[in-house]
């Protein structure tokens, strides 16, 4: 897949998640925000998989913040699970998330 292709999944994905947290949070259309929400983390995960593959040839440090963002993606999936158990411990794993996609926002490459 082509970079620009992953970028612009990355951010539907980010969009779904987004849009169908704040529905699950604040009981707009409750059957449907678990899809949503479901359908938005599943694409991030796709994505990270996809970017860690491709990220062989890269540095060391760079194949490490790939991984990190799969590990981190998964609990997006594990809170998808918990919305369609009725567990509200859903958004304490998507805090998680964005606590470490804060982090590795700054640990980025450095530019020249």
């Amino acid at each position: 897949m082509s970079k620009n292709y992953l970028n612009i999944m990355q951010l539907i994905g980010s969009v779904l998640v987004f849009a169908g947290a704040v529905f699950q949070l604040f009981d707009f259309d409750y059957a449907i925000s678990k899809y949503i929400f479901s359908l938005g983390a599943l694409s991030l995960i796709v994505v990270y998989f996809t970017q860690n593959y491709q990220a062989k040839n890269e540095d060391k440090r760079t194949q490490r913040q790939y991984r990190l963002m799969i590990f981190a993606s998964l609990f997006l999936g594990v809170s998808a699970f918990l919305m369609f158990k009725n567990d509200e411990r859903w958004v304490v794993l998507v805090l998680v998330y964005a606590l470490i996609s804060v982090f590795l926002s700054f640990r980025g490459k450095k530019r020249e």
